[in-house]
């Protein structure tokens, strides 16, 4: 028996009490390790050590590995808990496997615990620091439209210009490289995108026309997928050019493909910091986020390893080019 989320309400009370019957197996998503009572009725359970509780994943958070091994053994109740977790399972919270070789049981869930804590602050840490950027953002944002509904169009302009500060140009070989996902979750707004992005890239070379800025500004725009997608697919890109015309050509053909969750950014990364001229400033515009080492791994499975390697997609894992 499965109980998921996608089932209605009436369903799911149903097959909570029923999971705590004799002889059931039920299998529950994460979303079920909080708030859910499951009440022993059977006296045959009970006596049997009640509640037996498996945990099939590593929690990222403390508080919800509590909350899970809490489903059994309640307000006095007997009841058992068993963690089962894999190679992968370690690696997502980068603990090595070999540390926990010959340690007791009370052992290993005590150096996970310190090992989640010390992985959630780190993480915990970089969404901090992401939400703050994201409102000072939007505290500018906010800011320009004040100023559009108030007709006050030089400070907004003003604004826009901060908001969307680039460098100067120090030498006559800056590159800009952007990253466009085009996979199946971006079919509603790629078509947007690539338009926006034509405007804008014409836009950029008519200002770098009349700024004398005409050699040594170079822009390429790559479109990246993800693993189910063929060796000619994964990545396609222009050249880099000081001219907006080859651009415009790559982005008339460019198309959806393949996806699946987390997209395979990594390979966009590793293409930008193997040219043979440095590249400055690298652009991504997507909607999801880039590949776990784990989901790497596990994406590049199904073709195999070979495969990748023997088509110029030898890469590391992400977190060691995501920084």
């Amino acid at each position: 028996m499965t109980v998921s989320e996608k089932y209605d309400a009436g369903t799911i009370r149903d097959r909570v009490i029923r999971a705590t019957r004799e002889g059931n197996i039920t299998l529950f998503t994460k979303a079920f390790g909080r708030g859910i009572d499951f009440v022993l009725g059977e006296k045959s359970v009970k006596e049997k050590g009640g509640l037996h509780v498996i945990q099939t994943f590593l929690s990222e958070e403390e508080s919800e590995a509590v909350q899970i091994e809490g489903r059994t053994a309640r307000q006095g109740q007997e009841g058992s808990y068993e963690l089962i977790i894999t190679d992968d399972d370690l690696k997502s919270v980068k603990q090595d496997q070999a540390q926990l070789n010959g340690m007791n049981p009370q052992e290993v869930a005590d150096t996970l615990t310190q090992t989640r804590r010390a992985f959630f602050n780190t993480v915990y840490s970089k969404q901090v620091d992401a939400a703050i950027k994201c409102r000072e953002s939007h505290e500018k944002a906010t800011k320009i439209l004040k100023c559009i509904s108030k007709n006050e169009n030089e400070a907004a302009c003003k604004l826009v210009s901060e908001l969307n500060y680039i460098p100067p140009v120090r030498d006559s070989n800056f590159r800009i490289a952007i990253g466009i996902d085009a996979t199946g979750s971006m079919s509603a707004a790629l078509g947007q995108v690539v338009n926006n992005m034509r405007a804008c890239i014409e836009r950029t070379y008519i200002i770098l026309k009349e700024k004398n800025v005409v050699d040594g500004f170079e822009i390429q725009v790559s479109c990246y997928r993800n693993y189910n997608s063929s060796k000619e697919k994964i990545l396609e890109s222009s050249p880099f050019s000081s001219t907006a015309a080859s651009i415009l050509t790559f982005l008339k053909n460019v198309s959806v493909d393949g996806g699946m969750g987390n997209e395979a950014i990594e390979v966009f990364y590793n293409h930008c910091l193997h040219k043979e001229k440095d590249v400055n400033e690298i652009i991504v515009i997507g909607d999801a986020a880039c590949n776990t080492d784990i989901e790497f791994e596990q994406k590049r499975r199904a073709r195999g390893e070979a495969y990748w390697n023997s088509n110029g997609f030898k890469i590391p894992p992400p977190s060691t080019l995501v920084q």
